[in-house]
């Protein structure tokens, strides 16, 4: 923060004129309850399903079986914090809400993972969302055996999340450093299209569109603590949720998934055992841990896939005379 000065930065804005700012736009934040409040002891619960992260996979997943009616409990590694919480300064938001406070990498550190750690996951993540490729999709069920993967049903889903999410690719407005990426890509003759968003305001100087990767104080962004975790905790059969709740191992028997072991900070500060017994069990915990709660598990791994992850690089270049155009936070609508 001392050195904020010498940037011609001004930091984010103070709490006040962020609800104010939320409040103008007609944004109302939802307050989530966590069941650790009841916990004070090793604990055994039954559940129609248990969903194990609560990220744009495990929220989907349980707004649609709380939906339908069953018993969801949604497990998450992670903590929840409300929207006051949050201060929307960088270091503190590493370490509240990226995994490892943001540090993580291989083994032999030649490869850096920024992960979102802690309650709705996608809260951290960029706002881009792009559609499974349709030759993709064809790939996964010509090669691998998937067939609903190329189906209309498959297709339908897509749909259904996108407009759930408000994912668009109009009136999207660019930083300097995007118009001059898009600029020299047309010069260049390469194709290059926006990327699709889920923002509930895409327009210039949109507030704190800037600092969504720092904690989403103004809800701008449409994740999943705004929608699908909403709907969960609304539906007719409201889901229950768990923060700061580490599962092990998931509980099977000849192929059956029966629930879930974890660990879990109870209301008293104290790690408690606590055993999930659910017909359902949904792991959805991200391309780092999902792959190694599976190892863990010692769950069946015939074709060898788990822990293949989806990889993202950057391009980094350098741009005389540009520097004060390129102050994305005096923009505060970054895009990537």
């Amino acid at each position: 923060m001392a050195n904020w000065s010498l940037l011609g930065y001004a930091g984010p804005e103070p709490p006040e004129r962020v609800a104010a700012a939320r409040q103008a736009e007609g944004r109302t934040e939802h307050i989530f309850q966590m069941i650790n409040s009841s916990i004070t002891a090793d604990t055994s619960l039954d559940f129609d399903a248990v969903v194990i992260g609560s990220g744009c996979g495990g929220a989907v997943a349980a707004a649609e079986l709380a939906c339908a009616g069953h018993r969801v409990l949604v497990l998450e590694k992670g903590k929840y914090f409300s929207l006051s919480e949050m201060s929307g300064v960088e270091g503190e938001a590493l370490d509240q809400l990226y995994e490892r406070g943001g540090i993580v990498s291989t083994e032999d550190t030649g490869l850096a993972v920024l992960a979102g750690g802690t309650f709705g996951g996608s809260a951290v993540n960029w706002a881009c969302c792009l559609r499974t490729p349709d030759y993709v999709r064809q790939e996964w069920a010509t090669e691998h055996g998937l067939k609903r993967f190329a189906t209309d049903e498959f297709g339908d889903a897509l749909d259904a999340i996108c407009k759930r999410i408000n994912v668009t690719s109009t009136g999207i407005s660019h930083n300097r450093n995007n118009e001059l990426f898009i600029d020299g890509c047309q010069k260049a003759g390469y194709e290059v299209e926006d990327a699709p968003q889920n923002m509930a305001d895409a327009s210039p100087g949109a507030s704190g569109a800037g600092f969504i990767c720092a904690g989403d104080r103004y809800e701008i962004k449409q994740s999943m603590t705004v929608t699908f975790l909403r709907d969960a905790a609304a539906a007719r059969v409201p889901a229950q949720f768990a923060d700061r709740c580490k599962v092990s191992e998931v509980i099977h028997s000849k192929g059956v998934a029966s629930g879930v072991r974890a660990t879990l900070i109870g209301s008293d500060g104290q790690p408690h055992q606590l055993t999930v017994r659910a017909r359902v069990v949904v792991v959805a915990c991200g391309s780092i841990n999902s792959p190694a709660l599976l190892l863990r598990s010692r769950l069946p791994n015939k074709n060898g896939l788990i822990g293949r992850i989806f990889d993202c690089t950057r391009c980094h270049s350098s741009l005389p005379g540009c520097l004060l155009a390129l102050r994305t936070w005096c923009l505060g609508r970054v895009r990537r």
